[in-house]
């Protein structure tokens, strides 16, 4: 990354409001920073939440066995289209599905 106006442009391809002033908050710590804004960032970099807010050491995108990464960015992107009720009842809805796979998957077969 050269300079802040490149990772400016990059981010505003996926959070187009995102204001170099904002940016400069957030990566300054000034800041706590919404969702959508550490995922556009995220995109940008060409790597995960996870490894921005420290979760982990890894900064590749590539998923591990038996994860669900590439979906999640394609979900990611498509939740910022509704409607704020709609994003709630959808969240909630994936995390019900996923609860339900988990408890499939950790059951003895």
């Amino acid at each position: 990354m050269r300079s802040l106006e490149e990772l400016l442009r990059l981010v505003q391809n996926y959070q187009p409001s995102l204001a170099k002033t904002s940016l400069l908050r957030i990566i300054n710590d000034q800041v706590s920073p919404r969702l959508e804004n550490v995922e556009a960032i995220a995109h940008a970099l060409n790597t995960t939440v996870a490894y921005l807010i420290g979760e982990t050491d890894d900064p590749a995108l590539q998923p591990q066995a038996g994860t669900i990464l590439p979906v999640a960015h394609v979900w990611s992107d498509r939740l910022k289209n509704l409607e704020e009720g709609q994003r709630e009842l959808t969240i909630q809805a994936m995390e019900l599905v996923l609860r339900a796979v988990e408890a499939r998957n950790s059951t003895p077969q």
